[in-house]
């Protein structure tokens, strides 16, 4: 475990710090998406194509969620509010989280447009933070190493 206590923490915070306000502002724009134009785009749509939407509404929070959640507990982890010791057993696992990364429920090009932006832009960061993930719990990698990676 002692070397998994080291890959979890000690990321450049600048990174974190960008990916954190992207993921932010993410956030906000779903919210008022979810909130204000969905409801409506959703009453458009044709009945099949509702539960669908529904789904990839959830899909969408699900991603938010999780990422905002690892983004969370890698600042309380720089920070010192975490100790690694902790880390290297109760750190979120992005990966884990199969819905995140699941197929589409229909073909994106039924879905309104809005949607189909803020589902592109949540499964980008998710992605780039699932991959970070996974390479700062390989014991051979160091988080400032995968995030470097991240560049290429």
């Amino acid at each position: 475990m002692s070397e998994q206590v080291q890959v979890l923490a000690g990321g450049p915070a600048a990174f974190l710090e960008g990916a954190y306000r992207e993921a932010l502002d993410l956030v906000w724009k779903a919210k008022l998406y979810i909130g204000e134009v969905g409801p409506h785009d959703a009453a458009e749509l044709p009945v099949a194509d509702r539960l669908a939407f529904s789904l990839e509404t959830v899909r969408l929070t699900a991603r938010l969620t999780h990422a905002m959640s690892w983004l969370f507990y890698q600042r309380a982890l720089d920070a010192g509010e975490i100790s690694r010791e902790t880390a290297a057993q109760d750190a979120p696992e992005l990966g884990a989280v199969s819905v995140c990364l699941a197929e589409p429920s229909i073909p994106m090009e039924r879905l309104p447009s809005m949607l189909v932006g803020l589902l592109e832009k949540s499964e980008r960061i998710y992605t780039r933070l699932a991959r970070l993930d996974a390479q700062a719990r390989s014991p051979r990698v160091t988080l400032p190493v995968a995030i470097s990676s991240l560049a290429g």
